[in-house]
C-alpha cells in the first residue's frame, strides 16, 4: 500500500503540551485503508523537542523527525514538504489538532474524485484565555469563545474556466487544505520568508504577478501595508493556498448525509 498522506508540522519550543496534543491528534486518526507519515520539522528548538520526538518515533513508525537550524516556520515547512513521500501533503501547525476523521474523510473524496488536486475543509476555532492558570495546553485549553470557519474557495474569474480570483487573507487556515505534492512542481516551494513583512513584500513575485497586484506589500495602496491582511503569523498558508487556487481547481470537501461540509481542523488562538 503506497503512502497516501504526508503531514508536515514545523515546530519551535512547544514542549508545553501543545506539540504533544498535535501528535496525539494524528495518532488518533481513523486509518483503515491508507498509510501516512507525520513529519515534525524541529526548527532549532532549545527545549528538548528533538529528544522528545525521537522517543515518540520508537512507538510510532509513521512519525519522523527532521532537524534544522532556527530559520523560521516557512523554511522549516519547505524542508518538511521536500522530504515528504506521500502523494498528498497536509499542513498541521504544532499548536493545533486534527479531528479523528480528518485523513479518512479526505481519503474518501480523493478516491471519489481523482481529478481534483486541491481539497478544502472547515475548521473549529477556539480562542483560549492566556495566563498560567488557564492555558491548559495539554488538553483543549479554556475557551473564551468557539466559532466555526466554513470551508471556502474563491470564485472563478469570469475570463477563465478554472482560475480563481485573488482574495484577502483570513479565508483559510493552515490545516484547512490538502493538495497533491506534484502541485509543487507548478507553484514551487515557498520563498525563504523570515516573517510576515517579508511574506507581504514577496507574495506578488511568488504568485507571478506585477508588484502591487495583491496590495499586501510596500507597493500596495498608498504605499503602505494594510494592517492584518496577511494573516497570523506569517501568511504562508494564505500564500500557498492562493498559488494553488490560481493554478488548480479547488473543491470544498463534502460529507454525505450532512447539510454543511464538516469542520475537521481545530485551530487554537491565543
Amino acid at each position: 500500500m503506497s503512502l497516501m498522506f504526508s503531514i508536515v508540522t514545523p515546530t519551535w519550543n512547544r514542549l508545553d503540551g501543545r506539540l504533544e496534543r498535535c501528535i496525539i491528534s494524528v495518532a488518533d486518526q481513523e486509518t483503515d485503508n491508507f498509510d501516512y507519515e507525520h513529519i515534525i520539522v524541529d526548527d532549532g528548538s532549545i527545549d528538548g523537542t528533538a529528544d522528545f520526538i525521537k522517543g515518540r518515533c520508537t512507538d510510532w513508525e509513521w512519525l519522523q523527525l527532521v532537524e534544522t537550524e532556527h530559520q523560521g516556520r516557512v523554511i522549516a515547512r519547505n524542508e518538511g514538504m521536500r522530504v515528504a513521500r506521500g502523494d498528498w501533503i497536509c499542513w498541521l501547525d504544532s499548536d493545533d489538532a486534527y479531528d479523528p476523521m480528518y485523513l479518512a474523510t479526505f481519503a474518501h473524496w480523493i478516491r471519489k474524485r481523482p481529478d481534483v488536486d486541491l481539497w478544502v475543509t472547515g475548521a473549529v476555532v477556539h480562542g483560549l484565555y492566556k495566563g498560567p492558570d488557564c492555558t491548559g495546553y495539554g488538553g483543549h485549553g479554556v475557551p473564551k469563545y468557539t466559532r466555526l470557519r466554513r470551508p471556502w474557495v474563491p470564485p472563478l474569474d469570469r475570463d477563465s474556466d478554472h482560475v480563481h480570483k485573488l482574495f484577502n487573507s483570513g479565508h483559510v487556515g493552515t490545516g484547512m487544505f490538502v493538495f497533491r505534492k506534484r502541485c509543487l512542481k507548478v507553484t514551487g516551494y515557498l520563498p525563504p520568508w523570515a516573517n510576515h513583512n517579508e511574506t507581504a513584500d514577496g507574495i506578488d513575485e511568488y504568485l507571478g504577478l506585477e508588484p502591487g497586484t495583491t496590495g499586501y506589500g510596500s507597493a500596495g495602496p498608498k504605499g503602505g501595508r494594510p494592517k492584518g491582511l496577511i494573516g497570523n503569523p506569517h501568511g504562508d498558508d494564505h500564500a500557498l493556498f492562493q498559488a494553488l487556487c490560481l493554478r488548480f481547481e479547488a473543491k470544498i470537501l463534502a460529507d454525505e448525509g450532512r447539510r454543511d461540509p464538516p469542520c475537521l481542523y481545530v485551530h487554537y488562538m491565543r
